[in-house]
Protein backbone atom coordinates (compact mmCIF):
# COMPACT_ATOMS: atom_id res chain seq x y z
CA UNK A 1 0.00 0.00 0.00
CA UNK A 2 1.27 3.30 -0.64
CA UNK A 3 1.35 5.45 2.54
CA UNK A 4 4.36 7.76 1.84
CA UNK A 5 7.13 6.82 4.36
CA UNK A 6 4.46 4.76 6.70
CA UNK A 7 4.96 1.12 7.72
CA UNK A 8 2.00 -1.06 8.53
CA UNK A 9 2.69 -4.71 10.39
CA UNK A 10 -0.17 -7.33 9.39
CA UNK A 11 -1.67 -9.37 12.12
CA UNK A 12 -3.46 -12.80 10.90
CA UNK A 13 -5.86 -14.55 12.93
CA UNK A 14 -7.74 -17.16 12.56
CA UNK A 15 -11.29 -18.21 14.70
CA UNK A 16 -10.91 -19.50 17.93
CA UNK A 17 -14.22 -19.61 19.59
CA UNK A 18 -17.35 -17.99 18.03
CA UNK A 19 -20.47 -17.33 20.22
CA UNK A 20 -23.88 -15.74 19.20
CA UNK A 21 -22.46 -12.19 21.29
CA UNK A 22 -19.06 -12.51 20.12
CA UNK A 23 -16.32 -14.11 18.13
CA UNK A 24 -12.39 -14.90 19.76
CA UNK A 25 -9.47 -14.63 17.24
CA UNK A 26 -5.86 -16.34 17.84
CA UNK A 27 -2.82 -15.06 16.50
CA UNK A 28 -1.45 -16.86 13.37
CA UNK A 29 1.05 -14.89 12.24
CA UNK A 30 2.66 -11.21 12.02
CA UNK A 31 4.34 -10.30 9.25
CA UNK A 32 6.54 -6.79 8.59
CA UNK A 33 7.74 -6.44 12.17
CA UNK A 34 6.52 -7.39 15.54
CA UNK A 35 3.48 -8.18 16.98
CA UNK A 36 2.06 -5.04 18.49
CA UNK A 37 -1.31 -6.87 19.12
CA UNK A 38 -2.04 -9.47 21.74
CA UNK A 39 -2.44 -13.09 20.76
CA UNK A 40 -5.94 -13.11 21.18
CA UNK A 41 -8.24 -10.95 20.27
CA UNK A 42 -12.30 -10.32 20.25
CA UNK A 43 -14.58 -8.72 17.76
CA UNK A 44 -17.81 -8.14 19.90
CA UNK A 45 -21.03 -6.41 18.78
CA UNK A 46 -21.41 -2.50 20.23
CA UNK A 47 -23.83 -1.75 22.42
CA UNK A 48 -24.78 1.71 22.10
CA UNK A 49 -23.15 2.75 25.66
CA UNK A 50 -21.53 5.64 24.08
CA UNK A 51 -22.20 8.17 21.38
CA UNK A 52 -19.68 6.69 18.79
CA UNK A 53 -21.99 5.89 15.70
CA UNK A 54 -21.39 4.10 11.96
CA UNK A 55 -20.28 0.78 13.19
CA UNK A 56 -21.87 -2.31 14.60
CA UNK A 57 -18.90 -4.12 15.61
CA UNK A 58 -16.28 -3.42 18.30
CA UNK A 59 -12.30 -4.64 18.74
CA UNK A 60 -11.11 -5.81 21.62
CA UNK A 61 -7.43 -7.17 22.79
CA UNK A 62 -6.77 -9.52 25.40
CA UNK A 63 -4.26 -7.22 27.65
CA UNK A 64 -5.75 -8.01 30.90
CA UNK A 65 -6.94 -11.21 33.29
CA UNK A 66 -10.43 -10.81 31.81
CA UNK A 67 -12.15 -9.49 28.38
CA UNK A 68 -14.20 -7.27 30.39
CA UNK A 69 -11.17 -5.25 31.74
CA UNK A 70 -9.35 -5.53 28.33
CA UNK A 71 -9.39 -2.75 26.06
CA UNK A 72 -11.44 -1.60 23.77
CA UNK A 73 -9.14 -0.25 20.87
CA UNK A 74 -11.95 0.87 18.29
CA UNK A 75 -15.49 0.39 16.30
CA UNK A 76 -14.69 -1.59 13.14
CA UNK A 77 -16.15 0.86 10.58
CA UNK A 78 -17.30 -0.07 6.89
CA UNK A 79 -15.68 0.50 3.65
CA UNK A 80 -17.37 0.16 0.06
CA UNK A 81 -15.14 -3.32 0.14
CA UNK A 82 -16.97 -6.52 1.07
CA UNK A 83 -15.46 -7.41 4.50
CA UNK A 84 -12.79 -4.48 4.57
CA UNK A 85 -13.32 -2.34 8.26
CA UNK A 86 -11.35 0.73 9.27
CA UNK A 87 -10.60 2.35 12.80
CA UNK A 88 -8.26 4.10 14.93
CA UNK A 89 -6.74 3.92 18.55
CA UNK A 90 -6.26 7.49 19.98
CA UNK A 91 -5.05 5.80 23.21
CA UNK A 92 -1.44 6.29 23.67
CA UNK A 93 0.37 2.98 24.21
CA UNK A 94 -2.18 0.48 23.91
CA UNK A 95 -0.64 -0.45 20.52
CA UNK A 96 3.00 0.73 21.27
CA UNK A 97 1.52 4.38 19.23
CA UNK A 98 2.14 7.82 20.59
CA UNK A 99 -0.53 9.32 18.45
CA UNK A 100 -3.13 8.23 16.76
CA UNK A 101 -2.88 4.94 14.09
CA UNK A 102 -4.81 3.53 11.58
CA UNK A 103 -6.23 0.04 12.23
CA UNK A 104 -7.39 -2.29 9.17
CA UNK A 105 -9.84 -5.00 9.14
CA UNK A 106 -10.45 -7.30 6.26
CA UNK A 107 -12.17 -11.21 6.94
CA UNK A 108 -10.91 -13.04 4.13
CA UNK A 109 -14.02 -14.85 2.10
CA UNK A 110 -14.54 -18.51 2.99
CA UNK A 111 -11.99 -18.53 5.55
CA UNK A 112 -11.80 -18.33 9.51
CA UNK A 113 -9.30 -15.46 8.56
CA UNK A 114 -9.11 -11.97 9.79
CA UNK A 115 -6.02 -9.80 8.65
CA UNK A 116 -5.74 -6.71 10.57
CA UNK A 117 -2.92 -4.03 9.40
CA UNK A 118 -1.48 -1.52 12.22
CA UNK A 119 -0.27 1.73 10.98
CA UNK A 120 1.14 3.22 14.45
CA UNK A 121 1.51 6.38 15.08
CA UNK A 122 -0.27 7.14 11.50
CA UNK A 123 -3.65 8.24 10.42
CA UNK A 124 -4.61 9.78 7.15
CA UNK A 125 -5.24 13.81 7.92
CA UNK A 126 -8.10 13.55 5.21
CA UNK A 127 -10.82 11.69 4.03
CA UNK A 128 -9.22 11.60 0.35
CA UNK A 129 -6.28 9.85 1.45
CA UNK A 130 -7.30 7.73 3.65
CA UNK A 131 -10.15 6.54 0.65
CA UNK A 132 -7.12 6.44 -1.49
CA UNK A 133 -5.50 3.88 0.92
CA UNK A 134 -8.61 1.56 1.43
CA UNK A 135 -8.43 1.39 -3.10
CA UNK A 136 -4.93 0.63 -2.56
CA UNK A 137 -5.55 -2.44 0.31
CA UNK A 138 -4.05 -5.90 -0.84
CA UNK A 139 -4.14 -9.38 1.05
CA UNK A 140 -1.04 -10.41 0.19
Amino acid sequence: MNTGNENFVRHIYQVNKELKSYTIYQLVEVKNNTNLLTDLIRIEPFLNKSRANNFNDYFRIRNNSSWQKSNLITGLKPTTTKGLFFGDCSKVGIIGNTKKSLLLFYYVPNTNQLIIDVFTDYYPYNDYLLQNLLKEFKTT
